[in-house]
């Protein structure tokens, strides 16, 4: 019969054969816990970043559209209308036919005017549409409309009153007849609040608009935001020219834009025309 004495040696072995495999299976558990926790942790940077791609992709593409096309229809309607009227040494009847499909109660433009820049001072021709902001004698209106004559494209500004907010563009054309401008109102939401329906292309975004570089209240025209303003969190801002300012647009996602494919906007200068 063996001697307990001599078991001692080989039960301590396994204690600590037992012991040693306690210690590889905690280092396997760790290991895989920090692998887990890397990969989770790559994954999710390049989640933001391919986030971070699709919102500045969306972004540019509104800001494309309209640069493409919001620049061509003022200078389309606007710019055309002048050209009419100097063409015609500011005859009326073919100004009113001019503007007739863009002056309307629903807009896009509210009140247009045609003036006259020949003379010490601009002298109004005709009026259509609603009551202007800008009334007809006011030095700011002389102004922008002396501006037009000397800019090669049409001018913008931002007017406000109580109650109301509209964008100012005046457009020129100047010939053997003769100097004109067209100068016409655009109306915006008081607040500067607008809201998307459904099936919108802006639905995953929050935008705010603004004319033009700075990102101040003073210079939004429009925002689907609720929140305080500038947008926070994960942002892009770029912008495009128009007329002889800038407008800048500002977009934050409401929700993941993956799987969302990209639209342009059509028709307006900021993304409410997506709507």
């Amino acid at each position: 019969m063996q001697r307990p004495a001599a078991r001692l040696p080989r039960l301590a072995g396994a204690a600590r054969g037992r012991i040693g495999l306690r210690w590889v299976v905690l280092a396997v558990v760790v290991v895989g816990l920090v692998l887990t926790a890397v990969l989770a942790v790559v994954t999710f940077r390049g989640h933001q970043r391919a986030e971070s791609r699709l919102l500045g992709l969306q972004t540019r593409l509104i800001a494309a559209a309209g640069e493409a096309t919001d620049q061509l229809y003022v200078h389309d309607h606007l710019g055309g209308a002048a050209t009419v009227a100097e063409a015609t040494g500011g005859n009326v009847a073919e100004f009113r036919k001019a503007v007739a499909g863009i002056v309307t109660a629903k807009g896009p433009f509210v009140a247009a005017s045609l003036w006259q820049l020949s003379g010490a001072s601009p002298r109004l021709v005709a009026a259509v549409g609603g009551k202007p902001l800008l009334a007809p004698g006011a030095a700011r209106l002389a102004a922008l409309l002396r501006q037009s004559a000397a800019s090669t494209t049409f001018v913008v500004t931002k007017v406000a009153a109580p109650g109301a907010v509209r964008l100012a563009f005046a457009a020129a054309a100047s010939g053997p007849r003769g100097g004109f401008a067209v100068y016409a109102e655009e109306p915006l939401p008081v607040n500067g609040r607008v809201y998307d329906p459904a099936g919108s292309p802006l639905g995953p975004l929050s935008f705010a608009v603004y004319l033009g570089r700075s990102i101040t209240p003073g210079a939004l025209l429009e925002t689907d935001s609720a929140g305080p303003l500038p947008l926070r969190g994960t942002t892009f801002t770029t912008g495009f020219v128009f007329g002889n300012t800038f407008v800048t647009i500002t977009t934050s996602p409401q929700g993941s834009l993956s799987g969302r494919s990209a639209r342009s906007c059509r028709g307006r200068s900021w993304p409410a025309a997506c709507c």
